[in-house]
């Protein structure tokens, strides 16, 4: 309804509109209501008078509206309400929103006979302190006999300080909403009336720090979210009256650790966030306390290494967000616990390579997410290890040239395959053959110069991706080369026994592949045999043909060594003897002649001589280090 006047009048004995339900004034120029403007309208239900210029409700704006549920008087000017604008009215209104007003403060009776109201709403007003008797205004036996408010929105005002009489004798407050403020301290067992609340936002303020006293009396809160503040301080068990606590987050703000007894008592929690903050590293027992942990978020903090021991005591993870750290390293076994993770974010870290040591344990994993690393070597035992339950794998904008038929085992379930934005060099037919389970990839190749000096770019070549997508109506391929998309594309089937045919051509691509993936990882290997696992296993045709850089140091540099020592020994017992023998010669003629020199002598003493300058420079080496 638009109105030619910016007053709301009361109609007296004039009104014919004693049967209306819905009245929407919204969206006009309206300044004013007048006492008794509504009074006729004894059946209306809700009242939408959203978006015009009230600055003022007066006494009684809204007598004899006895049926009316729903009031909306959003996005005003109202800057003052009279403590009797709701006498004789609205005893069954259960929605109120004063939201986006001018509002700093309230008559204490005004809610007085709203003992229905569920939902008030006063965000983006000026209160700079909670209105505490709104809710504790209500008469008493109506307080604790009938109260059923459950939702209190204080979204986007001043509030500076949470006290201790903020909430006292708030009744049965469901969830109380103060995100946006400035609040910069929560004085002790300001919550302790809120034993019925569940929710409790306190994102986006200026909290500093958290005492053990802080949430006591919150014994129904499932819900606590302090994210964007400036904590730099959880006293331990903090959290632990919040014994029915199910998600808690901690994220953006200024944590430069966690410790265990932080987490004490909350044996229910299933989601914890610590994204955004300053955690440069963990000592292993920070989530010891936390047996229902299933998701937890990590994401851009400042981790360099993550350790063997970092997420003992989560065998129920779900989902772990490790992105956007500055992650260089990866210790064997890191997720070996991990069987009931389905989704791991690595992207946006430091990683230069993925051996299959690091992913060890991921039974379950679903979702693998390595993008924006600068990985150029991938362990194809990797993937072989999660070839039953791997679907997504995201690889997107590393250094990749290489990725092969040794990545894959037959039934393998991988349906999105992201390589888009590395430089994967297609110089066979090979190189997706046993990848027919992928259903969407984004590839990335390299480009190089035809004979004729034009730039020859084989991703846009399909004829150079055989076997991507499998074959038949349900191998039909989203595929994106170069940033050039092609739906519903297929670039053929593998040549029969392909498969087998490239892996024992590439085979020992594959292995190089995987030693320098897995380099430095080596000494680690035991660590991984010990668990039950066999080293090298490619998981192909069954064969143990993988070996680490740890067998090659052993069975090739330690037989060479030998046989080095072995001819060094020989050669210096040749000179030596030639030597002693000389002596021998020389005294034996000194002693029956007069001494004259011997020119035989003297060439057999050059020869000799000559002999030792051309020996290895290791066996002098060997020689001096034996003496």
């Amino acid at each position: 309804m638009t109105f030619g006047t910016t007053t709301v009048h009361s109609t007296g004995h004039r009104c014919n509109l004693r049967s209306l339900v819905y009245l929407y004034l919204a969206n006009n120029q309206i300044e004013r209501i007048e006492p008794k403007s509504f009074e006729c309208m004894t059946n209306l239900r809700e009242l939408n008078l959203q978006k015009n210029i009230i600055k003022m409700l007066p006494d009684r704006a809204f007598f004899n509206l006895l049926s009316l549920n729903t009031l909306k008087l959003y996005d005003n000017q109202i800057s003052e309400i009279h403590e009797l604008v709701f006498t004789e009215c609205c005893g069954l209104i259960r929605y109120l929103s004063l939201v986006d007003n001018r509002l700093s403060d309230l008559p204490h009776n005004t809610l007085k006979t709203m003992e229905n109201l569920t939902s008030l709403y006063l965000d983006r007003n000026q209160f700079v302190h909670v209105p505490n008797y709104l809710l504790s205004t209500i008469d008493s036996h109506q307080r604790s006999a009938s109260s059923k408010i459950s939702d209190f929105h204080l979204q986007r005002n001043h509030i500076v300080q949470i006290s201790r009489k903020d909430f006292q004798g708030a009744g049965k407050v469901e969830s109380v909403n103060l995100f946006d403020n400035s609040i910069q301290r929560i004085e002790d067992y300001s919550f302790s009336s809120l034993s019925y609340t569940v929710n409790l936002v306190l994102q986006k303020n200026e909290i500093r720090s958290v005492t053990n006293r802080t949430f006591s009396g919150l014994v129904r809160l499932r819900y606590l979210i302090l994210t964007d503040n400036r904590l730099e301080h959880i006293d331990d068990c903090a959290f632990s009256p919040l014994i029915r606590l199910d998600t808690l987050s901690l994220a953006s703000n200024r944590l430069t650790g966690v410790r265990r007894l932080m987490f004490k008592n909350l044996n229910y929690t299933f989601s914890l966030n610590l994204a955004s903050n300053y955690i440069n590293q963990l000592q292993g027992d920070e989530f010891s306390l936390l047996p229902g942990l299933k998701y937890l978020y990590l994401e851009k903090n400042s981790l360099t290494h993550l350790r063997k021991n970092y997420f003992q005591g989560l065998a129920g993870l779900r989902k772990l967000d490790l992105s956007d750290n500055q992650i260089r390293t990866i210790d064997p076994l890191t997720f070996g616990k991990l069987d009931q993770l389905a989704f791991l974010d690595l992207s946006g870290n430091l990683l230069t390579s993925v051996c299959s040591y690091e992913l060890h344990g991921l039974s379950s994993l679903h979702s693998l997410l390595l993008g924006k690393n600068q990985i150029s070597s991938f362990d194809p035992d990797a993937l072989d290890q999660l070839a039953d339950s791997l679907n997504l794998l995201d690889l997107h904008d590393n250094r990749l040239t290489e990725f092969s038929t040794g990545y894959t085992k037959p039934g393998m379930s991988l349906v999105y395959l992201d390589l888009s934005s590395n430089r994967l060099i297609l110089d066979d037919d090979c190189t997706f053959c046993g990848f027919d389970s992928v259903r969407h990839a984004h590839i990335g190749v390299a480009t190089r110069s035809g004979d004729n000096g034009t730039s020859v770019d084989f991703r846009l070549n399909s004829a150079r991706l055989p076997g991507l997508g499998g074959g038949g109506p349900s191998g039909l391929l989203d595929l994106t080369v170069n940033g050039v998309s092609s739906r519903n594309s297929w670039s053929g089937p593998c040549r029969p026994g392909a498969v087998s045919g490239c892996r024992e051509v590439r085979a020992s691509r594959i292995q190089a592949a995987r030693n320098l993936a897995c380099a430095g990882s080596g000494s680690s290997s035991s660590d991984v045999n010990s668990n039950g696992r066999s080293n090298g296993k490619s998981g192909h045709d069954g064969s143990h043909s993988g070996v680490t850089l740890s067998h090659v140091v052993l069975y090739v540099s330690i037989p060479v060594l030998l046989l080095l020592l072995a001819a060094a020994a020989i050669v210096l017992g040749f000179c030596v003897a030639s030597r002693r023998k000389s002596a021998l010669r020389r005294r034996q003629f000194q002693q029956r002649h007069i001494w004259e020199p011997d020119s035989n002598l003297l060439e057999l003493n050059v020869e000799q001589s000559s002999s030792m300058s051309e020996m290895p420079k290791f066996s002098n080496k060997i020689y001096g280090n034996l003496l």
